[in-house]
């Protein structure tokens, strides 16, 4: 692929919990919606390679709730650059469980070990850490409850500051799919 390649969630969520996230996000991105990432940035995979992995990982997983109660700073494991990251309390596991999968077969060399996972919707990317601790910390003086539900995997590429969507993949909604 000559572009870069990620898998999120956008997730299902009531117009109230969209509307807070909209106004309080600050990511210069193009991403126009709320999202949590999964996969980030693969260009060595054969597209229909990637393809079916992301398939076949939504086929194995169900779809489940969130809730996210509480943000956090963090950094970029290669530079200075920090984020404001709305973490789920719910739903986590779960996050964690489609990561581990979509990294798995002919993924497994495009997770960067040096680069730690944390389920988030980004709310905020900043010069540095320190100015998102001061954005977070400002942030949690009001009470934050935003919810949702888990229910497709989206294939999105990125090039030239442009995102295209290229596939959605909807989670089982079968309990047993597991």
């Amino acid at each position: 692929m000559s572009f870069a390649v990620f898998t999120v969630v956008y997730p299902e969520m009531i117009s109230a919990h969209v509307s807070w996230v909209n106004k309080i996000r600050h990511v210069p991105t193009p991403y126009t919606a709320p999202h949590f990432n999964l996969a980030f940035g693969v260009t060595d995979v054969a597209e229909a390679l990637y393809l079916s992995q992301v398939e076949g990982v939504a086929r194995r997983h169900s779809r489940f709730a969130f809730r996210c109660r509480s943000v956090i700073p963090d950094a970029d494991h290669r530079g200075e650059t920090g984020y404001a990251f709305m973490v789920p309390e719910e739903g986590d596991g779960e996050f964690r469980t489609l990561l581990s999968d979509l990294y798995s077969g002919p993924l497994t060399h495009a997770l960067d070990p040096s680069a730690p996972y944390t389920p988030h919707m980004t709310l905020g990317r900043y010069p540095t850490k320190a100015w998102a601790q001061v954005r977070c910390e400002e942030m949690k003086q009001s009470p934050i409850s935003v919810s949702g539900f888990a229910e497709q995997l989206s294939v999105v590429a990125l090039e030239n500051d442009s995102v295209t969507d290229i596939a959605c993949f909807a989670l089982s909604l079968d309990q047993k799919a597991h």
